[in-house]
């Protein structure tokens, strides 16, 4: 995952380290862009990028925060329930 033209967020687990690169700030913004059209939720960036917002608006949706919310209050105890009844 390119997090700037000079780092890259990359791990394959029982592989040596990539050589180290570089990527041009075209090759960078690129590689945001897929990242960002394809999030399921949440994108985190240190700057505001305004192509990304272009890409992916901001959506706030009440209802939705406040029935996850609610989702989340109750795993516990659905955990709880679900390991007991096994």
């Amino acid at each position: 995952m390119p997090l700037s033209p000079r780092h890259l967020l990359f791990t394959e687990i029982g592989q040596d380290l990539p050589d180290r690169m570089t990527f041009s700030s075209d090759q960078t913004k690129q590689f945001q862009g897929f990242i960002a059209k394809r999030a399921l939720r949440w994108i985190f960036a240190r700057d505001q990028l305004e192509f990304i917002n272009n890409l992916r608006p901001r959506y706030i949706d009440h209802e939705l925060f406040k029935r996850e919310s609610e989702q989340w209050s109750k795993w516990h105890e659905q955990q709880i329930e679900a390991e007991s009844s096994k």
